[in-house]
């Protein structure tokens, strides 16, 4: 496994959460640890998440990193 995730997003209309506390709160279920799990709920668009993760990671002292998404939004 990854030593460090980063699910990456912000505030989702109607959904009363961020898309990084759902993504967490599914990570955790699945066995990962909260320790584990970076932060980035600012996002708005994807844009957005590739530009606000980077800063997560490089304050993180992460230079080296694996991006997953759907299929239309990994390049």
């Amino acid at each position: 496994m990854a030593p460090f995730v980063l699910p990456s997003g912000g505030a989702t209309p109607n959904a009363g959460t961020t898309e990084w506390a759902f993504l967490r709160d599914e990570g955790v279920r699945l066995g990962i640890p909260k320790d584990a799990i970076l932060q980035e709920d600012q996002a708005a668009n994807t844009f957005q998440n590739s530009r606000l993760s980077l800063e997560v990671l490089t304050q993180a002292g992460i230079y080296t990193n694996v991006r997953a998404g759907e299929g239309y939004t990994v390049f």
